[in-house]
């Protein structure tokens, strides 16, 4: 099987992408003995500078207008992509075999490097440029919808036991036809929540909207906020340090973030992970943007936001079994480990 392709479980009804090519992606990186030190530069690394020619072709790039050899982020098509643009052209076609469901892994898979230095993660990084690495995210989100690719992912996986295949910083963003099931069920939580008239002796409001409202006047999970943006840890965080970053007004559209919302994004990111720094050391961590599909417009009942998922604890029968996690830390406890480092 050359080209990816999605399978349907008949049972739940979930969609799995099956992608062997992304089996021939460079091994994990390992680190017997701990924390090790990395260079700024590895002459090695495909993500490094000098190295342009071990990645696709980019895609779209910030460079310096005067030295065209110097760029801060770059976009690049994932050379192990788990959807391909060249996968079947009818994407929408089901094709049955018996009991079973498969489609095209029609899609689109890309990478983009945060940081031309490939020790600088996020804790480290200036503030202007984690802003650029918020506004490429949003650039790519727009050019995807252009070619009719409505339901996106974009994540971050940092460290081994964060699924990282590479040290060198850097996102992916996987853009497909099919709904995203965890996005589908925020979705459709959100909403049930909008639709309960009178609740709480509110009127009809997005759930994420008067979470905000609650965290800004209870304060308890807040470790840093601006005039835009608040982060806090969620009530019923499902790992240890589980963070949300969270516009403050109401947005359900990712792509609809203004030049001053990703400088103040940008700034609350980097507090975030200061916090988290100066509690975890060097944590390895999963970092996804939640947005809706890029075809539905401004959604009264669905708001966008940040998840930062630090990879402290391992997944294991109980949460496989009964699909509930255990949190080892309340959050509220967390939160006060976190704001113990300004």
């Amino acid at each position: 099987m050359s080209q990816p392709e999605l399978r349907q479980d008949p049972i739940t009804g979930i969609w799995v992408i099956v992608s062997e090519g992304r089996g021939d992606r460079p091994d994990k990186f390992a680190r017997p003995n701990g924390h090790v030190t990395l260079p700024n530069h590895d002459p090695k690394c495909y993500f490094c500078p000098g190295n342009e020619h071990l990645t696709p072709p980019e895609v779209e790039a910030y460079r310096d207008s005067n030295n065209s050899s110097v760029w801060w982020t770059r976009t690049v098509p994932n050379k192990f992509p788990a959807l391909s643009l060249e996968a079947r052209a009818d994407q929408n076609l089901l094709i049955k075999d018996g009991m079973f469901i498969r489609t095209g892994g029609y899609g689109n898979h890309e990478v983009i490097i945060e940081d031309p230095l490939h020790n600088r993660d996020i804790p480290e990084r200036p503030s202007d440029l984690i802003r650029e690495m918020w506004w490429m995210l949003r650039d790519r989100l727009t050019y995807n919808h252009s070619k009719g690719l409505e339901n996106v992912v974009v994540f971050k996986n940092k460290g081994e036991e964060a699924g990282a295949s590479a040290e060198h910083p850097h996102s992916q963003l996987a853009a497909s036809f099919t709904h995203l099931q965890q996005l589908s069920k925020e979705i459709e939580g959100s909403q049930r929540y909008f639709s309960l008239d009178n609740f709480m002796d509110k009127k009809r409001q997005c759930v994420y909207c008067d979470m905000v409202h609650q965290e800004l006047e209870k304060g308890v999970r807040i470790i840093a906020e601006n005039p835009y943006f608040i982060a806090f840890l969620p009530f019923a965080s499902r790992v240890p340090f589980e963070t949300w970053l969270v516009p403050r007004n109401h947005k359900s559209d990712y792509t609809l973030i203004t030049s001053e919302e990703a400088t103040s994004l940008a700034d609350v990111t980097k507090k975030v992970f200061q916090k988290l720094r100066g509690v975890l050391k060097d944590f390895d961590y999963n970092m996804v943007l939640h947005s809706t599909p890029l075809n539905t417009g401004v959604q009264e009942s669905y708001h966008y936001h940040i998840e930062i998922i630090p990879r402290t604890t391992k997944i294991a029968g109980f949460e496989l079994g009964a699909g509930t996690y255990i949190n080892t830390i309340s959050p509220e406890r967390a939160a006060l480990h976190l704001n113990s480092y300004r």
